[in-house]
């Protein structure tokens, strides 16, 4: 679990405690269910169907100040898993290690439902690794721009001769 997770999680614990404090009596929580950490205002197990109706609820109100052309689309909470997978395949982390944390019985599963992601990142990955290697060759050339320069002032030019604006050793 990262730093972040675990200081929603203590936050979501402190609600969970408030809610459970201000429930009329009648409201109880049934002893089977005391232990969940995400409930409903009235301290009582949150089903798919809540979460999805609060997701709806938000993507509409955001909507509403939007241009029709730059709308979220609608979507279920599963899509935060995914987006969550995506994000450690963007961040590196191995395979295995995102099949274990999304509790996927095998690998097979895991790369079968991320290999485009995957497939993505590679790509960007090597880009960004052309782009190193473009800048290091840069370097050397201006290393060795610079070297010969120095070359020039101490007077090592015994074998090089300038020709216009070429050089020929």
């Amino acid at each position: 679990m990262n730093k972040q997770c675990e200081i929603h999680l203590k936050k979501q614990c402190m609600q969970k405690n408030i809610v459970k404090n201000k429930a009329p009596a009648e409201k109880k929580v049934e002893k089977q269910f005391e232990d969940l950490l995400f409930t409903t205002r009235y301290n009582t197990p949150i089903n798919s169907q809540i979460i999805c109706d609060a997701i709806k609820k938000v993507v509409n109100e955001m909507n509403l100040m939007r241009d029709a052309t730059e709308e979220i689309l609608p979507f279920s909470c599963h899509c935060f898993r995914h987006t969550f997978a995506t994000r450690c395949f963007e961040a590196g982390i191995q395979p295995k290690t995102v099949q274990d944390y999304l509790g996927h019985a095998t690998l097979q599963m895991t790369m079968d439902l991320y290999t485009s992601v995957m497939d993505d990142h590679k790509r960007s990955e090597m880009e960004r690794f052309n782009g190193m290697i473009e800048d290091i060759k840069e370097m050397g050339d201006e290393i060795a721009e610079q070297k010969y320069k120095d070359m020039l002032e101490k007077g090592n030019v015994a074998d090089v001769i300038e020709i216009g604006d070429w050089v020929v050793v």
